[in-house]
């Protein structure tokens, strides 16, 4: 019985550092494609956007994105700022971890309009937003996808802050 329950968590064990040795080599690969890094202040440290002006000069391979990029980047604080007038939110709001469906959305279009709107990688997004990893912002970019054609409320949304950058 107890050779039985520590071969179990032996398994369990091995199959989470094997899971743990993929996400690291993803990592790396993600790094290994930046090369600069930017001055960029986290959402999760920020109070107040700044207002510099570093956008970096080299790219990594990007996800797939359902439009093309703007031509003229903008600057990630004014994004954050849009997104938060746009909906409603607070900057503390974003970074407060709640997954009401209101800070989804916000979070998710954040990500969103960021991949389209600047010049940043995929790892200085993360960073800004203060996500965990890269998957979270594929999601989100999936997910605007998705609920873009599906739903109206969320289409209105996407269409409220889309308004507000191309003003900027």
């Amino acid at each position: 019985m107890i050779t039985q329950l520590v071969r179990s968590e032996l398994r369990a064990l091995i199959f989470d550092v094997l899971n743990i040795a993929h996400r690291l080599e993803a990592i790396d690969i993600l790094l290994s494609n930046e090369q600069s890094a930017t001055s960029i202040q986290p959402i999760a440290n920020s109070q107040q956007p700044s207002t510099t002006n570093s956008q970096p000069e080299a790219r990594s391979p990007q996800p797939e994105l359902p439009e093309a990029r703007s031509p003229q980047p903008a600057l990630p604080e004014a994004i954050i700022n849009a997104v938060c007038t746009a909906l409603d939110v607070t900057i503390d709001d974003l970074k407060n971890g709640k997954r009401t469906e209101r800070l989804a959305d916000a979070r998710a279009l954040l990500s969103y309009f960021l991949m389209q709107n600047t010049r940043l990688k995929l790892v200085e997004i993360i960073k800004l937003m203060g996500l965990k990893n890269h998957s979270s912002v594929i999601t989100h970019l999936k997910k605007v996808k998705e609920l873009s054609s599906v739903d109206k409320h969320f289409a209105d949304k996407k269409n409220k802050v889309e308004n507000l950058i191309n003003k900027l």
